[in-house]
């Protein structure tokens, strides 16, 4: 099998870790250890630091301990823990997803531009990949009738991805519901890749996950993006047992299991979902007024549309097309980070996120502030 370069984490990797003004970081703020801890502790569990530290690293349980995975389950109405694997991240959760589900051959359709992993994957098993233009014209709304013209009686398998990396563009329960029914239809599958379910920057309920809207459809999430946890690297599949069972034989070839103080801490997180996602809805609100403001003193060299939810936007550069320049000398002059459209083979566009620390955005935003009226 031969994979594509992974533009967007080939550029990440090589700049993030030496860089003071990640603005092209896509996760909110991310919790201390001591901070998770002492959430347990204001919630019933006086005690948890002690059971950590008597935790035996061994070995977790290759589905995840039943333990975290009922918990994944009460966020997903209908759902058990056979209804539940747990991964390495979102992203080893698409991969199983992708090979139990996709062959040489079949057609798979996926939002475009996209995280590249969601159609990249399926190229390389050699499945013919249609791309769903998620339109600028359109407010990065989804069409689904768009979608009507790129079905065929080989697909397969029909991604969403909302909020939608990189634009924040949504796709509403009604428009999921769509999509389902003529995946329903001609016999194919629906992916929905929720990594950052329930950010919503305008308080207005979003989408909720597609596996409580129909149990025949699958649900991906992360504890990276929307908990303020990457570093755990854990990420679950929702969907049918049998699924969940036949995504559970590949996991055996690739990572085997999660690690057991990943899952201890993850659990700690999961319960206490609502009370994380309504910090994330805190921060990204505050954090984002201040890149919109900065977004609109700019509109002379940009087109933006402002993110209806999520941590990312993605403005079109106005005087070059060149986003990996343009980037490069942001990196160069003022040690500021973004991510060029190229990353995501839309060039003339750059991604920018906002959840991060909001003193690091505000000097990383005055930073790229003197390097654009630098260039006056």
């Amino acid at each position: 099998m031969q994979i594509r370069t992974f533009l967007v984490e080939r550029w990440m990797s090589t700049y993030e870790n030496d860089i003071r003004f990640n603005l092209a970081e896509s996760s909110i703020k991310q919790l201390t250890l001591d901070e998770l801890l002492s959430l347990a502790e204001q919630n019933g569990a006086p005690d948890i630091r002690r059971r950590m530290h008597r935790l035996v690293l061994t070995y977790d349980e290759t589905r995840g301990t039943r333990e975290l995975r009922e918990a994944i389950a009460t966020h997903y109405p209908g759902a058990t823990a056979e209804n539940v694997l747990v991964t390495n991240g979102a992203i080893e959760a698409n991969y199983l997803l992708f090979h139990t589900l996709v062959r040489p051959g079949d057609t798979v359709i996926t939002p475009f531009p996209a995280y590249q992993q969601l159609y990249s994957v399926a190229e390389a098993i050699g499945a013919n990949v249609k791309h769903w233009e998620i339109k600028e014209e359109n407010g990065y709304v989804p069409d689904v009738a768009d979608l009507d013209a790129l079905l065929d009686d080989r697909t397969r398998l029909i991604v969403v991805n909302t909020p939608h990396n990189p634009t924040g563009g949504v796709f509403t329960e009604e428009q999921v519901r769509a999509v389902f029914a003529r995946a329903e239809e001609i016999g194919a599958r629906v992916l929905s890749d929720e990594t950052y379910q329930g950010i919503s920057l305008d308080e207005k309920p979003l989408c909720p996950p597609a596996y409580s809207l129909s149990d025949k459809m699958i649900s991906v999430c992360t504890a990276s993006k929307n908990l303020g946890l990457a570093g755990l690297r854990i990420g679950w599949i929702v969907a049918d047992a049998d699924l969940v069972q036949r995504c559970w034989h590949y996991r055996d070839y690739t990572s085997i299991s999660s690690g057991r103080l990943s899952d201890f801490l993850a659990l700690i997180a999961v319960k206490h979902r609502p009370q994380l996602i309504e910090r994330a809805c805190r921060i990204a609100r505050k954090n984002f007024q201040v890149a919109d403001a900065f977004m609109q003193s700019h509109a002379e060299l940009f087109h933006y549309i402002p993110p209806r939810a999520g941590l990312l936007m993605f403005p079109r550069l106005k005087r070059t097309r060149d986003s990996v320049a343009f980037c490069r000398d942001l990196i160069k002059e003022q040690g500021v980070l973004l991510v060029p459209g190229q990353a995501f083979e839309k060039e003339g566009y750059i991604r920018m996120g906002y959840g991060d620390d909001i003193e690091l955005l505000q000097e990383g935003l005055e930073r790229f502030d003197r390097h654009l009226k630098a260039r006056v």
